[in-house]
């Protein structure tokens, strides 16, 4: 009788907090039970009919809150079994932020190809512009480069100030990133602000994009707003190898050039 009891009074439980927000922010139980990856009182609570897609007031959902989670083999798990539910995977808190930039954010390949396969658009941006694809370069996550392409990223979608996905790898000298993109042909040309991956890579000393820039059509002679080329951001810094690398290039070319002429 006691164990019935028992069973009854959190049956009972469940379905009040179904119903009412966990705290003053409005997060349910489920949330929760999803922040703390709490597997078995995750699964009791949808099954007492826990809204799956409930959002409180930061505009998280419990699927946004199990994919900001660091263990990723038990986050994977709730991850499918929310979706296996019907949740939301385009969903997006205040900051604009979708499950799968969360995700990408962490690393967690596997519930990227989770919330792939579930419909989420990697193509959405957050509220600084930023889409999957460049917030897994810009924290080294190679191994979802190609994940989200194939799942349909753009890889020169660009934020608001003209920054692509190719320049975040070559400003932070992502070289697997890097050259997967250009695979994919990501453009090497510039942006609305007439800057250019190549000018990336220079700036930050990266020799080996530099190479592959250079290597791939990248046009060392292109200058920004200021009048500035690849060679003078190499320049600023004292970046000496890739001065000397872009200066033989030049050479190279001027003096193709000058035979054909």
């Amino acid at each position: 009788m006691k164990k019935i009891l028992a069973v009854l009074f959190i049956f009972i439980s469940l379905q009040t907090a179904v119903h009412e927000p966990y705290n003053h922010r409005g997060s349910t139980a489920l949330m929760h039970a999803c922040y703390h990856l709490d597997i078995e009182r995750v699964t009791a609570l949808l099954a007492t009919g826990s809204d799956v897609n409930a959002v409180d007031a930061t505009g998280s959902t419990a699927l946004l809150y199990t994919t900001k989670a660091y263990c990723a083999d038990l986050a994977s798990l709730i991850v499918r079994i929310l979706l296996s539910y019907d949740a939301n995977a385009n969903s997006a808190d205040n900051n604009g932020n979708t499950p799968l930039i969360y995700a990408s954010f962490a690393g967690h390949l596997g519930i990227v190809k989770a919330l792939v396969a579930a419909g989420a658009n990697p193509n959405l941006k957050n509220t600084m512009g930023l889409t999957a694809l460049m917030l897994s370069i810009h924290h080294e996550r190679d191994e979802l480069v190609h994940a989200l392409v194939d799942a349909g990223a753009y890889v020169d979608e660009a934020t608001p100030e003209g920054i692509t996905a190719l320049m975040v790898a070559c400003a932070h000298g992502r070289y697997k990133a890097a050259h997967a993109l250009i695979a994919r042909s990501a453009v090497t040309t510039s942006n609305c602000h007439n800057t250019t991956p190549l000018m990336y890579a220079a700036s930050n000393g990266h020799v080996d994009l530099v190479k592959i820039l250079l290597k791939t059509g990248a046009d060392a002679s292109a200058v920004d707003q200021s009048d500035h080329t690849a060679f003078t951001y190499a320049e600023k810094q004292t970046h000496t190898a890739i001065m000397r690398l872009l200066s033989n290039h030049s050479n190279k070319k001027y003096a193709k050039k000058h035979v054909i002429e």
